[in-house]
Formats: C-alpha cells, sequence, structure tokens
C-alpha cells in the first residue's frame, strides 16, 4: 500500500485528491495539512511516514518574516523523512520554482491541469523509486539545462550524463551512481532529470530502452 500525505491550501482540491486516491486500491491517503507548517508537524509526530507527500508548491504562510511555501516546507519534510518522496502538484510554474526543484532533488512535480491520471502515475513512479515530471515540466528543465551547458553529443547529453546514462542503463541505483561517480545524490537527480528531459522519456524503462535502440550505450 502506497501511503501519500497532501499539502494544499484549497479544500476544494484536498477533496479533489481524497476523491482521486480513493479509486485507486493500492494508495491510501493518511492525512491532509492546509499549511506547510502543519504538514511538517503532522508529518513529525508520524510513527509511519508517508511514502509520498503532495505538495502544493505556492502556499501562501509566513513563518515570522519568512514565507513558507511548498518548498521550504518540502525541504523540511526531507529532514525528518528522508526516504519520504515528494511530489510537487501545482496550478503552475515559474523557471525560479524549477530551479528550486532541481537544486533541492525533489522527485517528482505534475501541474493540476494536466491529462487525467497523470497524478496517480506519478504517484506509483515515485513510491518505485523513480523520478516523475511532467511534459512541461520537462520542457523548462531543458531549457535551465541549456542555459548551464551546450553540448555536442546526442541529445545534447554532457559528457557526465552520458556516463550517469551508462550506469542507469546498467541497473545501478541513484545512491550507487553518486557513489561510483563520486557526485552527491542531489547531482545524480539533477543529471537524471536533465536526461530524461532531453531524450523526451518519463521513466527509466523508457530511457533505457531508447538509449540501446539509438545506440547511446554500448
Amino acid at each position: 500500500m502506497i501511503r501519500i500525505y497532501v499539502v494544499d491550501d484549497h479544500s476544494n482540491e484536498q477533496e479533489g485528491l481524497a476523491y482521486l486516491v480513493s479509486l485507486e486500491s493500492d494508495i491510501s491517503l493518511l492525512g491532509s495539512a492546509n499549511t506547510g507548517e502543519q504538514a511538517v508537524e503532522e508529518v513529525r509526530k508520524m510513527e509511519n511516514k508517508p511514502d509520498v507527500v503532495v505538495m502544493d508548491i505556492s502556499l501562501e504562510e509566513t513563518e515570522g518574516d519568512e514565507k513558507v511555501d511548498g518548498l521550504l516546507a518540502s525541504k523540511r519534510i526531507k529532514r525528518l523523512a528522508p526516504n519520504t518522496k515528494i511530489l510537487i502538484f501545482s496550478t503552475g510554474f515559474q523557471r525560479s520554482y524549477v530551479r528550486e526543484v532541481i537544486e533541492q532533488g525533489i522527485e517528482g512535480y505534475v501541474i493540476k491541469n494536466a491529462e487525467q491520471g497523470e497524478l496517480i502515475r506519478a504517484i506509483r513512479y515515485l513510491h518505485k523509486g523513480e523520478e516523475y515530471y511532467g511534459r512541461q515540466i520537462q520542457s523548462e528543465i531543458v531549457k535551465i539545462v541549456q542555459e548551464k551547458s551546450k553540448g555536442n553529443t546526442p541529445y545534447g547529453l554532457t559528457p557526465r550524463e552520458l556516463q550517469v546514462l551508462e550506469v542507469i542503463v546498467k541497473g545501478l541505483k541513484s545512491e550507487e551512481i553518486g557513489d561510483k561517480l563520486n557526485i552527491s545524490i542531489n547531482t545524480v537527480h539533477t543529471h537524471r532529470r536533465s536526461i530524461h528531459s532531453k531524450m523526451g522519456v518519463t521513466n527509466v524503462v523508457d530511457l533505457i530502452n531508447k538509449a540501446r535502440e539509438e545506440g547511446l550505450i554500448k
């Protein structure tokens, strides 16, 4: 059973998500919160932490002089529950949000107006240890990566991304890739997101198949 927790400051969104989850036999809703601070406190008290937290990125809340949006709440939840995956689920996106998602190593990002069923699909991917980014988010990640690096390799992959792709095809997990290439787990996640975006795939199975079909990996 996949245990999820929802954070959204709109009650109608919470109710809609609860209804969607109720239709799935393999997903259980542990609870929901209206604010990031409430979510952090509730997760702190949980003996069995959620597998996935579905987080609205644009929470309107302040804590003293600090704005506690979905990104800050996600960072705090990750400190409390490192194995919990974060799925950003938001009405829209800004370039700054996507950059922060990449830097934090957040595992998923889906737009609320995406095709029906994409949220549930994303939850299942994250639970399996994979990342999931909607098409619009992938396009934005590509733009961000292209600003940083212009490559001549297939799909514009950098030499390091080709190294990461090679070990992904060999079946290594993100932690193992980090150890093998001597890079941090967040850096591994950034490379994986960039590779997925550049190659136009949303999951590791399609990535491996495409890499083999097009001769990117021997």
